[in-house]
């Protein structure tokens, strides 16, 4: 029952996403540390932050819309997840931190606090670009935490023939020995 709970909140903010993406954008927190703002952004990762250190994953395990997308890629890759690449994250946090730090300090300082800061009444996607950058996350999300699912689509789709072909007709992939020319589809 739990299960189904912690799953069933996890859809309900993974549908949410397109109205709340802005608030877990680190480039929000950049743009406006630049101009002295407090953002909303910056809010929501201070106390993710807060309640990491007292709840451990507990936002990613029952509310991170993001996690809504790695349950559908268990379906395709339930593989667990090696842990050989966790100093990747102080490679991404701590240039990120530095970076913040310098845009207050060269903005004089933090001014005031826009808690809506880059969104349409709350919302954050109201235009087509907006939508554009929502769109890329999911995907690179669905890329990076489906490892070989991609490949199980071309191969559902009958596309694993036809993606090389497409390939060395925009002169992408080299023409190999082993590889047919063009218009030839392997058996």
């Amino acid at each position: 029952m739990r299960q189904r709970i912690r799953k069933g909140m996890i859809l309900f903010t993974f549908l949410m996403l397109p109205a709340i993406f802005y608030y877990f954008s680190p480039y929000l927190i950049i743009m406006g540390a630049s101009e002295g703002i407090v953002s909303g952004s910056f809010i929501v990762f201070a106390v993710l932050f807060l309640s990491a250190l007292f709840l451990g994953r507990g936002f990613c395990a029952w509310f991170c819309p993001l996690a809504g997308i790695q349950e559908a890629c268990f379906f395709a890759r339930n593989k667990k997840v090696s842990n050989k690449y966790n100093w990747i994250r102080y490679i991404i946090w701590i240039p990120w931190i530095a970076i913040i730090i310098y845009m207050a300090v060269a903005a004089g300082g933090f001014i005031r606090v826009d808690f809506f800061y880059q969104t349409t009444y709350g919302f954050s996607i109201s235009d087509v670009y907006g939508l554009f950058m929502y769109l890329i996350v999911v995907l690179f999300t669905i890329i990076l935490s489906a490892k070989g699912f991609k490949f199980r689509i071309f191969k559902l789709l009958k596309l694993q023939e036809f993606i090389p072909d497409l390939l060395l007709q925009l002169n992408i992939l080299p023409i190999t020995p082993n590889r047919p020319q063009i218009g030839t589809l392997s058996q």
